[in-house]
């Protein structure tokens, strides 16, 4: 092992190294301690009425979940009404507000919107739980043909461009659709982005 008492200098393609022992007698000298930093922004109070650690409570931001209504049946074109704001993660934010199975938005941007449905099949029937944005389709789901008789979960989103007062629904658009409305299973929602 190479004991240096002294700085040694290597060159070496032009590039120049300083070594060093590090250890010399355990430690060097103490600098001078540096200025303090400036203090830092206060952060965001809590939302009370939110139980999403970490959420700013000012951009909008919501999450239904199911009703606990087990299993439901829903006609064709019919808003699903079946969510809660009473369950573990529901929540409203940010001026967003629910009523009836409608979700309105309160100002214009991009958000995410999402669902999830926990879908049981009916009579092998094909069914859409579509994704509605003042009555207009923007996505949906169906299960393949293998399992229109079977029990699934699909969920589907994007981000699309809202305006202040859009409405965002869930509603079956082509046959009749029986869907598990439990909490943790089926679910909808949007945030600002």
């Amino acid at each position: 092992c190479l004991s240096l008492s002294q700085p040694l200098t290597l060159r070496k393609h032009g590039l120049c190294f300083l070594l060093s022992n590090t250890s010399q007698a355990g430690k060097g000298e103490k600098g001078d301690k540096g200025d303090p930093g400036s203090k830092g922004d206060k952060g965001d109070s809590g939302a009370a009425s939110c139980k999403c650690p970490l959420q700013d409570p000012t951009k909008p931001s919501a999450h239904l979940e199911g009703a606990n209504k087990r299993d439901v049946t829903y006609q064709v074109n019919k808003v699903i009404k079946d969510w809660t704001l009473s369950a573990p993660y529901s929540h409203l934010a940010g001026g967003m507000k629910y009523r009836d199975g409608k979700l309105t938005v309160p100002i214009s941007g991009r958000y995410y919107i999402y669902e999830q449905i926990y879908y049981r099949g009916h009579r092998g029937k094909p069914v859409r739980i579509s994704l509605l944005v003042n009555n207009k389709v923007v996505a949906m789901v169906q299960p393949p043909q293998t399992l229109r008789k079977s029990s699934f979960t699909f969920s589907t989103g994007g981000v699309f461009y809202l305006k202040a007062g859009d409405v965002i629904t869930v509603a079956a658009t082509s046959n009749v659709g029986i869907a598990y409305m439990y909490t943790y299973h089926s679910f909808f929602g949007a945030f600002l982005i």
